[in-house]
């Protein structure tokens, strides 16, 4: 599948509402032995109503939700290609958002 389509893709799958992360080890024994950490997603600003992407990775941030933002996350703030996110990250549930 060619990078053009897999960023469609995940651009599709975060809109409807999809979460990319991946399973991490606890170490507090309080908290399951495994949790989720979310590195990706889509939201609306609390602010202004704005669609966002929101994400973490060595911070964390949020910038409008573009397929050219999304692009940019991919490339600059995770240092991958799209089809490189995919096979990296996976994606938790899709439930579908409604606007603040």
């Amino acid at each position: 599948m060619s990078e053009k389509k897999v960023l469609k893709e995940i651009y599709d799958t975060l809109k409807s509402g999809g979460v990319y992360g991946e399973m991490l080890k606890a170490t507090n024994p309080i908290l399951p032995k495994e949790i989720f950490f979310e590195v990706l997603s889509f939201g609306y600003c609390q602010n202004s109503g704005r669609p966002i992407w929101r994400w973490r990775h060595y911070g964390s941030s949020a910038n409008p939700a573009t397929i050219k933002d999304l692009l940019w996350i991919l490339d600059i703030i995770f240092k991958m290609k799209p089809s490189e996110f995919v096979a990296k990250y996976k994606l938790l549930t899709t439930h579908k958002l409604k606007a603040a």
